[in-house]
């Protein structure tokens, strides 16, 4: 209930706190969502718990411009279905690099 919770609180303050004012390159954001989504990967094959941290980064970090599909992996990682998040993860990167 609170995994499932916390995506809903997400999008509210998203929504609360309007549009986001891009400061950096395209570029460089496509390098740090590569980098974090890599990072997540890695907790998630591992079964190690800083995946609940790295998911929140995602979120606060680009849970605007990722959407519905960041909200899913999300929801694997708060009911600690690694196996499926790890799946969702490599599907978010494979759409990121192709």
């Amino acid at each position: 209930a609170i995994g499932s919770a916390g995506t809903g609180l997400d999008g509210l303050l998203q929504a609360l706190q309007g549009p986001e004012q891009s400061t950096a390159s395209d570029a460089l954001d496509a390098q740090a969502l590569a980098g974090a989504l890599q990072e997540l990967a890695g907790h998630l094959q591992n079964a190690d718990m800083k995946a609940t941290d790295a998911m929140a980064s995602l979120q606060r970090d680009f849970g605007a411009s990722l959407g519905e599909p960041l909200g899913r992996l999300d929801e694997a990682v708060g009911a600690l279905d690694f196996e499926r998040a790890l799946q969702l993860c490599n599907e978010l990167i494979g759409t990121q690099t192709g």
